[in-house]
């Protein structure tokens, strides 16, 4: 059956896609835990703080509060490149559909 084999290869294509998408998934998870714990100890180190400076514990919450402004700015960008490497990959992954959904739903002829 001839339409068997294309299908066959079209759910492979989606599965490979999805279990992309999973791992992309995972990383933005993992990053928001991180931002999520550095928060966290930010807050610990300011609540130890108040009424006792220390300028080694100072230097630490300094050092934690740049590394926590690093990571919510690279989080947006990894949510991109994630996102486009999984979308890229959909699209040029060779199986045989001839229409691809663009932007904001816009069927797109796809290249040949």
């Amino acid at each position: 059956m001839p339409g068997g084999s294309n299908t066959a290869a079209l759910r492979t294509a989606l599965a490979a896609a999805e279990a992309r998408a999973a791992i992309a998934a995972a990383k933005v998870s993992e990053a928001e835990a991180e931002i999520t714990f550095l928060k966290l100890t930010i807050e610990k180190l300011r609540r130890e703080l108040f009424g006792w400076r220390s300028e080694r514990k100072q230097r630490l919450l300094d050092q934690l509060e740049l590394q926590l402004l690093q990571e919510e700015d690279r989080a947006p960008q990894r949510r991109e490149l994630e996102l486009a490497a999984v979308l890229d990959h959909w699209w040029t992954d060779g199986g045989d559909v001839r229409f691809r959904h663009g932007p904001l739903g816009v069927s797109q002829r796809r290249p040949n």
